[in-house]
């Protein structure tokens, strides 16, 4: 219910703003002046969307071809498909936000603010909490440390893990 609430007020007030900016430009502009600015900055936007996607999927396809996880440009790719639906939705107030997601610095900005608070909701396991029944490997740019060593290391930021469950019988040669 209080994700709903919140929901409602955000959109609600972003539609009041769109409705009194759309008011205040239609007295400098006109109704057709503002029309075109609408269409004209929608245009504008498709076309950044598109160069700066490009852009997008060649660095994330750079960091697959070196072993690396994409993980900003997979982020940087969802953030340039929320701006497309700002910069399509008639408005001003929606149009300025999507275009501070098209630029890739602002977009950095974004990235960056939010992967702090990503990055301290997660809980990082160290291997003495490591079960028989799970497996895990962190990789950071230096080392490897794994559950079955005892290697010391920086905390990474690609874990693989597995679950293993013991009490599955193998399979027989007849099954």
């Amino acid at each position: 219910m209080f994700l709903f609430r919140n929901l409602f007020l955000v959109f609600a007030t972003i539609a009041l703003v769109e409705v009194a900016l759309f008011i205040k430009v239609g007295e400098w502009l006109g109704i057709w002046g503002t029309v075109a600015a609408v269409l004209l900055t929608a245009s504008i936007g498709v076309a950044l969307i598109r160069r700066e996607g490009i852009e997008t999927i060649k660095r994330l396809q750079e960091s697959l071809q070196q072993g690396r996880p994409p993980a900003v440009e997979a982020v940087e790719a969802g953030l340039l498909f929320f701006a497309a639906g700002l910069l399509l939705t008639p408005g001003f107030l929606t149009d300025i936000m999507g275009f501070m997601l098209v630029f890739r610095p602002t977009r950095l900005l974004f990235i960056g603010s939010r992967m702090e608070a990503i990055k301290k909701s997660f809980v990082t396991m160290s291997a003495s909490q490591a079960t028989s029944n799970f497996r895990y490997t962190e990789r950071t740019t230096s080392t490897t440390r794994t559950s079955d060593s005892q290697t010391a290391s920086q905390s990474g930021v690609v874990v693989e893990a597995e679950v293993v469950d013991s009490t599955i019988e193998p399979k027989k040669d007849g099954d």
